[in-house]
């Protein structure tokens, strides 16, 4: 339902679809054919946020079920696919900041309730990285986030210490010894709960290490948030 604040901004400031161009309505630069195909996560493991077979009727997965994460559980919005990778990937190698306020609402849109009492952290870059980005989209999102939720969020907890190969290019074990001991606290922790953010989960790596990085600290419980998850895990990392 269009309200009468977005029907105004439609009116004197019309968009373009940040997807085909086409016009967009409703507040969101996503038209109405976008937004229906946009793949949601749905039917998923509540621990690693995989696909459940047709024969797994748990909330976990079989393979949780025998090997269970250090996290705890994980939430990610829509699959890297389609739509969601197209403004994901324009936003993290362009530099186009503008895709945040469209990529949060969509986020928004079906993520589990908010817990205003535990603290947010981002998936910390490379000293390296930010100086050749200009900024760690983490970063980004959850100060998109903060702006319309009481949140708090901890951007120097953590700090990734080696500037570590892109995951990108390695399969699956290689991601897994990329990414070890690659991440130290900054300062000691005192949160029970953290609720972990990052942009993309593919075989979870990254989320895995610095989970076990967190619990090694004292924090009880990590729950992963992410804007988009990979199907096939065995393929990424």
């Amino acid at each position: 339902m269009i309200t009468g604040l977005a029907a105004l901004q439609d009116f004197f400031f019309p968009q373009r679809c940040l997807a085909c161009s086409r016009m967009a309505y409703g507040g969101i630069q996503l038209c109405a054919d976008c937004l229906r195909v946009m793949p949601r996560c749905d039917k998923c493991c509540r621990r690693c946020g995989l696909p459940l077979t047709s024969t797994e009727t748990a909330a976990s997965c079989g393979r949780c079920l025998q090997h269970a994460p250090a996290f705890d559980g994980l939430f990610a919005a829509y699959w890297y696919e389609g739509i969601p990778r197209k403004l994901i990937t324009a936003l993290k190698y362009s530099a186009d900041l503008h895709y945040i306020p469209t990529l949060m609402r969509l986020f928004e849109a079906c993520s589990p309730e908010i817990d205003e009492n535990s603290v947010f952290i981002p998936v910390p870059c490379h000293a390296a990285r930010i100086r050749q980005r200009g900024f760690n989209p983490n970063h980004e999102y959850l100060r998109a986030l903060a702006r319309r939720y009481p949140i708090h969020c901890d951007y120097k907890l953590l700090r990734r210490q080696r500037n570590t190969q892109k995951q990108v290019t390695l399969n699956h074990s290689e991601r897994r010894h990329n990414v070890h001991d690659a991440f130290v606290l900054n300062h000691p922790c005192d949160y029970p709960v953290v609720n972990l953010f990052d942009d993309v989960v593919t075989s979870a790596a990254t989320v895995q290490e610095i989970s076990r990085c967190l619990k090694a600290a004292g924090v009880q419980q990590v729950w992963v948030w992410s804007l988009a998850r990979t199907r096939l895990a065995t393929n990424r990392s």
